[in-house]
């Protein structure tokens, strides 16, 4: 979606690919938009296609297992929860936070790819119980965790302020990075525009053919996973 990401009116489904996006510091969202339209070009040349759009790859929707240590790259969305746990701050915001179980999208790109006699479509295995940034921080604050929640203006003023910290003076992570470059952009996180998966699921769900939950780590599954590892540090309870 690009810089669509945060268009609250934006409903974006799987006809859609150009709705008038850009991808200025976007360049990850661009190679993948750019790769949908030469495989759809193909098409005169003979290529046969489906094509699958994941959700954010988070892990395995029963022990909440990441293979944290094992990769290069940490998590974006495991590294929201890390920050938020270990500042016992967050902002409050109405963008939704979309991660994928592991398996459920595995299982569920098999099912598309290789089970289903249908072809040239597009298919969204994003999570169809997607949470909010804000119910999500309320699931981690459900599980011991004491988090201040503020509003962007003031979480900001704290960011920039260095405000957030924890223990040894500033708290700095890929999070808080991140969050720094954002707001130097002035990008609003008041809310967001949704990724419809209602066709992915209907045509999973026509299979009869059981997937994993598609859970948020609303059992704590993330986090128990997270403090064995350790990631996470264990809850104050």
């Amino acid at each position: 979606m690009g810089d669509k990401t945060f268009d609250k009116s934006l409903v974006y489904r799987e006809t859609d690919l150009d709705i008038g996006q850009g991808f200025d510091h976007m360049n990850y969202q661009r190679t993948k938009f750019e790769a949908e339209k030469l495989i759809r070009a193909a098409t005169e040349q003979g290529l046969v296609w489906n094509i699958v759009r994941p959700g954010q790859i988070f892990g395995d929707s029963r022990s909440g297992l990441y293979p944290h240590g094992m990769a290069n790259i940490t998590g974006l969305f495991y590294d929201i929860l890390k920050t938020v746990s270990e500042t016992a701050c967050a902002l409050f915001c109405r963008t939704h936070f979309d991660v994928t179980p592991v398996d459920y999208v595995s299982r569920g790109t098999i099912e598309l790819g290789l089970r289903r006699n249908s072809y040239f479509e597009t298919y969204h295995l994003t999570n169809p119980d997607m949470k909010r940034y804000h119910e999500v921080i309320e699931l981690v604050k459900a599980l011991g965790y004491p988090i201040d929640i503020v509003s962007q203006d003031e979480y900001r003023r704290r960011l920039f302020g260095r405000e957030i910290t924890s223990g040894n003076g500033e708290y700095k992570s890929p999070t808080t990075s991140a969050f720094k470059w954002w707001y130097k952009r002035d990008i609003d996180f008041s809310d967001s525009a949704v990724t419809d998966c209602t066709y992915t699921r209907e045509v999973l769900e026509a299979h009869g053919r059981p997937l994993p939950e598609s859970r948020h780590g609303a059992d704590g599954s993330v986090f128990r996973s997270g403090v064995a590892q350790p990631v996470f540090h264990i809850a104050p309870r």
